[in-house]
Order: C-alpha cells, then sequence, then structure tokens
C-alpha cells in the first residue's frame, strides 16, 4: 500500500443560485415587513452618507409607496441618497453576504481613525438584495452615484442566472427599487 497522492481533478467550493431562496425564509420567516425595514434602513444609510460628504445643504428625503397599474400591485421605494455605482450594485447590492459598509473603500470613506463611524449607522444585516425578494419575486432597481454621469438600472428575480445591468438617463442622484407584490402582500 503506498501512501502516493495522485491528484485527480482540481476542484473548488461552489454556491448554488439556490442558496438565497433556501436563507430568505429561515433568517425571515418570510415576513415582508422585514423586507421593507432593511430597505428603509439601507436608504437612511445612504442619505446619511450623502449628508456627511455633502454638508448642510442636502436634505435626504426618502418616499416609500405602494400603488396600482392595473392589476399589479408594487412596493416602491425611493431616495436621494449617494446612489450606487456599477461596482457597489455587482459586489455589494447583488452578492449576498457582501456588506459595502464593512468594505475597506467604505471605512475609508466614514470611519476615524480610531475605527468609529463618523456617522450613525441604521442597517445592520448587509442582506442587500435579499430583502427585496421577502415582499416580492422580482426587482426593478434604478440608481444613479452620485460621481456618475449616468444611471444604471435591472430587474432580476431569484431565478435569473446572468442579470442584465443597463447604463440608462436617470437625471437625480439616488437610488429606486421597485416590487411586484400580491394583494397578500399587501395586505
Amino acid at each position: 500500500e503506498s501512501n502516493n497522492q495522485i491528484s485527480i481533478t482540481p476542484v473548488s467550493f461552489n454556491v448554488s443560485n439556490e442558496l438565497p431562496k433556501l436563507l430568505i425564509g429561515p433568517l425571515y420567516g418570510n415576513d415582508p415587513t422585514y423586507g421593507i425595514r432593511e430597505l428603509i434602513q439601507n436608504a437612511v444609510d445612504s442619505c446619511r452618507e450623502r449628508e456627511f460628504l455633502e454638508g448642510i445643504d442636502y436634505k435626504g428625503v426618502i418616499n416609500v409607496s405602494f400603488y396600482k397599474e392595473g392589476v399589479q400591485l408594487y412596493f416602491k421605494i425611493d431616495d436621494n441618497g449617494l446612489g450606487m455605482s456599477l461596482n457597489v450594485v455587482k459586489n455589494y447590492f447583488l452578492e449576498v453576504g457582501s456588506s459595502l459598509r464593512k468594505s475597506s473603500s467604505w471605512k475609508k470613506e466614514f470611519v476615524d481613525e480610531n475605527g468609529n463611524s463618523k456617522i450613525q449607522r441604521s442597517g445592520k444585516f448587509g442582506i442587500g438584495v435579499l430583502a427585496a425578494f421577502l415582499i416580492g419575486d422580482k426587482i426593478i432597481l434604478k440608481t444613479k452615484n452620485s460621481s456618475s454621469k449616468f444611471g444604471i438600472s435591472l430587474e432580476t428575480n431569484l431565478n435569473s442566472e446572468q442579470i442584465e445591468v443597463l447604463k440608462n438617463q436617470k437625471k437625480s442622484v439616488g437610488t429606486t427599487i421597485i416590487v411586484p407584490i400580491s394583494d397578500e402582500i399587501f395586505k
């Protein structure tokens, strides 16, 4: 019997696209109020960050609404915070378990030399896109970062293998998230 080991083929750890679906229920009990709370906290944090960078001339505004087009109900949250760049959308908003506010670039901007945040943060969980899926099966995102010349938009659902991110002409800085919802979720 030999102790020689022969490599068959290299393999790597892989996470299925099904994982987010498996996490939502146990973590949040499929309660849509947790999704709404998380999206509001993200909007508040984004407005606080923009206020910190721009000063007292900036006033944060967050609008939360429910509306109907035809027979379809929608949840909508719209803010005039910092907005998201393509990098933030790709590497933080759509990346389950990745928190922008724990990144070195965020800390460089918003954390002092003692490691304390320079702004009060309300979001705690960093679940990004998962929060919206507690409200409905599809997400429409429109955002424009304060340092970008153009905005970006996307539509996705939990079954999307790939998400097409489009350049758009969103004029105002901030983020809008629209989620088609059922009558049951609305109630």
